[in-house]
């Protein structure tokens, strides 16, 4: 029987290892990208199973249409799965940041996905097994300073996906959150491209020097970190796809499971002290030689 799974954000990072991995093991993959150069790269490099869809996030039109599509293709076999992957991070301190790039990283990595998930929710009923499975990160249980936008979209995703598992309970239709560490992806280099000077307004020289260090100190940590790999990820949403009972929850790679098992519990003065000298510990290492 054919299986047909969804991937948003595929051109890339954690989406493409998915995409790569569910057509080697023989799904039918409808691989979402937001660029008809990145849907004619998936036609090149993958097997007539993967199907690129153009939908961003973020359009209803793009979202509706590639519901209507997907209608066509699955109406024999149902969906089996919807991976919401795609998503930003956007990153600065708070008290700064122009509230338009906070909304933009909600709008992708919050309303977008649960966009995506209501169109699609129906079809994934009719295959009377359907998984709907998003990426949420180690930022989902702990939030560090300046990326602060980015931890909220993921905590949001965690509490409204926990919602969304009860309410779909009895539907067949399972919900599950995958919670990598820190993973070897380009997403955190385009966040670091992509940035602007505009939170630096308003604030004073010291402020900002006080706040560069940050962002020098949490770059510092993810360079530290043990990174989990795009490959890693995507066998574990392998698993939970064809598991009869899959987890609620899946932690991928040491830094997650020793953050959620050590460092989440521990007293919030406590945590804060420890995070702040692991900033200056990552600063000093991510300072030039």
């Amino acid at each position: 029987m054919s299986k047909f799974v969804l991937v948003t954000g595929a051109s890339s990072g954690i989406g493409a290892a998915i995409v790569r991995l569910l057509d080697n093991e023989g799904f039918h993959v409808l691989a979402g990208v937001r660029k008809n150069a990145d849907a004619e790269k998936i036609r090149s490099e993958y097997s007539d199973r993967v199907f690129p869809l153009i939908i961003d996030v973020t359009i209803p039109s793009t979202i509706a249409a590639a519901r209507d599509q997907v209608g066509e293709l699955v109406k024999q076999h149902g969906l089996v799965g919807l991976v919401n992957n795609a998503g930003i991070v956007v990153s600065g301190p708070l008290e700064s940041l122009p509230i338009s790039r906070i909304r933009e990283q909600f709008e992708v990595n919050v309303f977008g996905q649960f966009a995506v998930t209501q169109a699609f929710v129906n079809l994934l009923k009719t295959s009377k097994d359907g998984r709907i499975i998003s990426l949420s990160s180690v930022s989902g249980l702990l939030a560090l300073p300046i990326i602060g936008p980015y931890a909220g979209s993921k905590f949001a995703m965690e509490a409204m996906s926990d919602s969304l598992r009860m309410e779909l309970r009895k539907s067949g239709v399972k919900v599950v959150l995958i919670e990598p560490g820190v993973v070897a992806t380009p997403i955190w280099e385009r966040s670091a491209t992509s940035s602007d000077d505009q939170w630096q307004t308003n604030l004073t020289d010291q402020e900002s020097q006080r706040y560069q260090g940050m962002m020098s100190g949490v770059m510092g940590l993810k360079d530290m970190s043990k990174p989990t790999t795009a490959e890693q990820v995507a066998r574990v949403i392998h698993r939970a796809l064809t598991a009869r009972k899959p987890k609620p929850r899946y932690q991928v790679g040491w830094d997650v499971r020793s953050t959620a098992l050590f460092l989440k519990p521990l007293p919030t003065r406590l945590r804060d002290w420890l995070i702040q000298l692991a900033l200056k510990r990552g600063a000093k290492k991510n300072r030039p030689t």
